[in-house]
C-alpha cells in the first residue's frame, strides 16, 4: 500500500541453520561473544538499526535455536532440508518474506515487482556475522528509503551492500524484485555459485559510482549502488 509506513516493509533474514562443524557442532547462534549470543547480537543490531520484521532460519539444533529466537521475539522459519546448505536456507527465508509482503499487498499476485507496487526489502545476515553495527543497518535502510521515495521500482530493484577498505561486508540489502528473481532461478543458482555469484554478476554487469564515504562508529564506510538505479547507489 502506497500509504503504508516504510518501516513496515523492511525485513531481515538471519541464517542460523548450519551444522557449525568447525565450532564443535553446537549451533553458532548460541555461541557467546562478550555479553550475548551471536543470535542476540545480530537481532539487536538489526532491530536497533530499524528493521521491522526479523526472521531466523533454523535447522541444526532446531529446538535450542528456536527457543532462543522466540525469547528474542523474532519470526522463525524452520528449514527441514538445512543439510542442503546455506543457499537452500536463504531461499526458504526469501519465500517467507515474499509471502509476508504479498499479505501486506506490497507485491501483486505472482510476486512480480512492478512500478505501482509499494516496495519492500530484505537484509540478509549469516548468524556468524553477528558483529555488524546497527549504524550500518540504519544507513542501508536510509539509502533504500531514499531510492523507494524516488520511485517504487527503484526500491523493488535495489541492491545495497556496505564496503569497508575495499571489501564488501554484511548485511546486503535486496529489494523484493531480487528475492523473487533468486527463487525463479533457484535450480540454476544452486547448481552454480549461488547467491554470491548472483550478486557478483549484478555488479559486474552494471557499472555505477561510489557514494561519498560516510563516517561511522567503525570508521569510514563507502556504500556503492546497484543495477537499475540510474543515479542512485551501488554496492558490493
Amino acid at each position: 500500500m502506497a500509504g503504508m509506513n516504510p518501516a513496515a516493509r523492511t525485513h531481515a533474514v538471519i541464517l542460523a541453520a548450519g551444522y557449525s562443524t568447525r565450532m564443535g557442532g553446537r549451533p553458532k547462534a548460541l555461541r557467546r561473544i562478550g555479553s550475548g549470543s551471536m543470535l542476540s547480537l545480530a537481532v539487536n543490531a538489526l532491530r536497533k538499526g530499524g528493521v521491522a520484521h526479523i526472521h531466523v532460519v533454523t535447522g541444526h539444533g532446531e529446538a535450542e535455536v528456536t527457543a532462543a529466537a522466540r525469547e528474542l521475539g523474532t519470526g522463525i522459519i524452520h528449514n527441514q532440508e538445512f543439510a542442503r546448505g546455506m543457499f537452500h536456507s536463504l531461499c526458504e527465508g526469501f519465500e517467507h518474506v515474499l509471502a509476508l509482503l504479498e499479505q501486506q499487498r506490497e507485491l501483486p499476485s505472482g510476486l512480480a515487482a512492478t512500478n505501482d507496487a509499494a516496495p519492500g526489502c530484505c537484509l540478509l545476515l549469516p548468524v556468524d556475522a553477528a558483529l555488524v553495527h546497527s549504524w550500518t543497518v540504519s544507513r542501508l535502510l536510509g539509502y533504500w528509503r531514499e531510492l523507494a521515495g524516488r520511485s517504487p521500482e527503484l526500491g523493488q530493484k535495489a541492491v545495497l551492500v556496505p564496503a569497508f577498505a575495499g571489501q564488501s561486508g554484511h548485511p546486503p540489502l535486496l529489494g523484493a524484485f531480487h528475492l523473487a528473481e533468486v527463487l525463479r532461478r533457484k535450480k540454476e543458482l544452486a547448481a552454480s555459485d549461488g547467491m554470491r555469484g548472483y550478486m557478483a554478476r549484478l555488479f559486474r554487469e552494471n557499472a555505477s559510482k561510489d557514494l561519498p564515504s560516510a563516517k561511522g562508529p567503525m570508521g569510514s564506510w563507502r556504500f556503492r549502488t546497484a543495477p537499475d538505479q540510474g543515479p542512485s547507489r551501488r554496492n558490493w
